[in-house]
């Protein structure tokens, strides 16, 4: 299975140009999952990605691999916890916060990381050369940056507005 393919399948959203294959030593694709929080909390999130899986065609863990590792809150878990499922030639990496999504992008420049960083501007961190060409192998989910705050504060805006026009 082709990288983009897979965290096209992972994300849920439209797929990012990726250049390089992925690493895989058997026929299952295999998906790393590293979050900073508890083992319980992880498990819901688990479950998230497997129904969204299944919802795509795909019967986990027949076809697809999941290998969570929860660092329990302790950020000095974080990057043995990275490097731990690197070791397993996982497909990619889903990165969870910014302590997780730096410990993935400095382990591997050739794995694909998929973060959800609620926290990073990822131009002004340097993650992404560009939001049109980001470059590199990390991809995701980034809600702290100028441009996407202005845009999203323009939706209640306009919401506001029309209610009022409603209201009139």
């Amino acid at each position: 299975m082709r990288r983009r393919e897979f965290i096209s399948l992972v994300s849920g959203a439209a797929a990012w140009p990726l250049a390089a294959r992925a690493q895989q030593t058997s026929d299952i694709p295999r998906f790393g999952f590293v979050y900073q929080g508890s083992q319980a909390a992880m498990a819901l999130r688990i479950e998230a990605i497997l129904s969204g899986l299944r919802v795509s065609g795909y019967a986990a863990p027949a076809q697809v691999e999941i290998m969570g590792r929860a660092a329990e809150g302790d950020p000095a878990r974080i990057v043995p916890l990275v490097g731990e499922v690197i070791a397993k030639n996982v497909s990619v990496i889903m990165a969870s916060g910014p302590l997780v999504l730096n410990a993935a992008r400095s382990a591997t420049r050739s794995i694909p990381v998929v973060a959800i960083d609620f926290e990073t501007d990822p131009i002004a961190s340097g993650v992404a050369a560009t939001l049109a060409r980001p470059g590199g192998n990390i991809t995701g989910v980034f809600l702290d940056f100028p441009d996407f705050t202005a845009k999203w504060m323009e939706i209640p805006t306009s919401l506001l507005l029309r209610a009022d026009e409603v209201i009139e």
